[in-house]
């Protein structure tokens, strides 16, 4: 009995997936969730309760994060699973198009998805940019490959995807008539033709039929999570309404900001993506020309967007590295460097950190003169340059520009996954991040675990002592969600008497009896308006910039107090 034999391209796909299965569910529960994730876990949450919420823009992360509380019990962790899931799914969407991006550039670009570090930051957060980034591509993945049915039902649940959904579309599909229009007359190779003559043609005869009905199912019973929530289809609707309006309650970043976003996390991918363009305008290559359009289309329409958002990166990034892939694959299709190329590329590594450590030293140093690093940087560059022409005089110019290619590729390499760990969230300050959606709950465990104190000290247990959370963000209500009497009042009674209140930021306290209150920090994110050119350098290297912060106040009764005389009375 013959068994099937599994290649090395399925395994080296599969060590992708578990890269990014292992890089994003690495403590995705240990972060608290702040305003913009709260909102939609806590719709999340009254699914599972099975109150019929009123469901927003995103019923598709609602409605199946519900379905996990339901069977498991409502958990940070839990509230992040299906875009975490959904991002590391995305390395095998290059798989689907192996016949035309080859082989090596598919297994370049999965793991290129999986280490991105905008793909990391989304997939850890509560949001539906990466559930409608990944049905999309695996719904156009498997019409390619001929398997209608699956395809429709994977882009009708992409149409739960949110807004982003209809952002994503609107770039596919202006990149669709851009190319059909401006189309090359003639191709490079096989593997340049243009997608139309691949396997599956979208104009055969009774294609669309069970596509549109497979669709219609998985919108009819993924909508409406097996009719128990019909009303969620409505959030479709909410979803395009939406476009153009903000949804994280912060309001559309800046242009500078936005193309930071970009250049800060994504240099590796952006660099040779415009290079693969130029090249493919130059050659008039078909498939390089198709993703080139792909990718500038979908980053004009993120930056014109009124609501734009770094997050909205996302559906060029694909592209992006798809563009990256094929070109790494062809720059070393000829094999692997010799040593004279090896020795280019490690004299290339040592002049440029050498260089770095210098621009680092300049900027830490303002107060200070910094003639000398910068006298260092140049002699740096100057020395660079003199031994390219020297490998070109001794050699030939391949030998020069593959080993400083090379040399160049490995250190923004290394540059992205310094700043794919930074994305994870595993740092001093993760709301210094521009991928990040919404402030940073600051020191939400520290509040919890105060309230969590009293509560033990008073009851013997840390979640039942009565609190009243007065307009309560959903930050706050999301927190306090296991508290069995927690009451979240838009107004408090005057004559009210709680053992526990938390309010906004305020120095007293109108309510019968005597309180204490303590303040925390709920909200703190970067104040990007006041960043001027050369701080955005400085922020790349010391993620340091100025922050606002948002204050709440945790009020405790008196005489909950240990030490106090009520206190010690019930104690006795």
């Amino acid at each position: 009995m013959n068994r099937p034999r599994i290649n090395s391209v399925t395994l080296l796909f599969c060590l992708a997936f578990l890269v990014a299965f292992l890089i994003r569910l690495a403590g995705l529960g240990s972060a608290y969730l702040n305003d913009a994730e709260s909102s939609w876990a806590l719709q999340a949450l009254k699914v599972s309760q099975g109150t019929h919420p009123d469901i927003g823009a995103q019923p598709g992360l609602v409605l199946f994060t519900g379905a996990l509380f339901y069977l498991f019990g409502a958990s940070n962790f839990l509230a992040r699973l299906l875009p975490a899931l959904s991002g590391a799914a995305l390395v095998f969407v290059p798989g689907f198009f192996m016949d035309r991006v080859s082989k090596p550039a598919a297994i370049v670009a999965a793991f290129g998805l999986a280490l991105d570090p905008g793909l990391i930051a989304m997939s850890r957060q509560v949001d539906g940019h990466i559930l409608a980034l990944t049905y999309t591509l695996f719904g156009m993945g498997l019409l390619y490959i001929r398997k209608p049915i699956a395809g429709g039902i994977s882009l009708g649940l992409a149409l739960l995807g949110g807004t982003s959904l209809w952002l994503g579309w609107l770039g596919l599909l202006v990149t669709g008539l851009l190319y059909r229009i401006a189309r090359p007359r003639k191709v490079d190779s096989v593997e340049d033709q243009p997608a139309e003559t691949g396997p599956v043609s979208l104009t055969s005869p009774g294609f669309y039929r069970p596509v549109l009905l497979a669709m219609a199912g998985a919108l009819i019973f993924g909508g409406t999570l097996f009719f128990l929530e019909p009303k969620a289809l409505s959030g479709i609707a909410r979803s395009l309404v939406a476009l153009g309006s903000a949804q994280t309650g912060a309001g559309p970043v800046s242009i500078g900001v936005f193309l930071n976003g970009l250049i800060f996390y994504e240099a590796l991918p952006l660099f040779l993506a415009i290079i693969a363009s130029v090249r493919a305008i130059v050659r008039r290559s078909g498939l390089d020309g198709l993703l080139a359009v792909w990718w500038i289309v979908a980053l004009f329409l993120a930056v014109i967007n009124p609501a734009r958002q770094v997050a909205d990166l996302v559906w060029a990034l694909v592209p992006m590295w798809l563009l990256s892939a094929r070109l790494t694959a062809r720059f070393f299709e000829s094999g692997f460097p010799g040593s004279l190329e090896g020795a280019q590329a490690a004299l290339t590594i040592v002049l440029l950190v050498c260089a770095w450590l210098n621009f680092v030293a300049a900027q830490a140093n303002l107060g200070q003169d910094r003639t000398p690093h910068w006298a260092a940087i140049v002699f740096m560059f100057f020395f660079l340059g003199i031994s390219v022409i020297l490998f070109t005089w001794g050699w030939n110019s391949r030998v020069a520009l593959r080993g400083l290619g090379i040399g160049v590729y490995f250190l923004m390499t290394l540059f992205m996954l310094s700043t794919a760990w930074r994305s994870t969230g595993f740092v001093p300050r993760p709301e210094q991040e521009l991928w990040r959606i919404g402030p940073d709950f600051k020191q939400a465990g520290l509040l919890i675990q105060t309230a969590g104190d009293f509560s033990g000290w008073n009851t013997g247990e840390r979640n039942t002592l009565d609190i009243v959370v007065a307009n309560g963000s959903p930050e706050l209500k999301w927190l306090f969600r296991n508290y069995t009497k927690a009451d979240f009042a838009n107004v408090l009674p005057v004559d009210a008497t709680p053992s526990l209140v938390i309010t906004g930021n305020q120095t007293n306290l109108s309510l019968p009896g005597s309180y204490t209150g303590q303040s925390f920090v709920v909200d703190e994110q970067p104040d990007w308006s006041t960043l001027q050119s050369s701080d955005w350098i400085e922020w790349m290297m010391f993620r340091d910039a100025p922050v606002t912060k948002g204050l709440a106040v945790l009020w405790v009764k008196s005489n909950l107090f240990p030490g106090s005389a009520d206190f010690t009375q019930k104690r006795n």
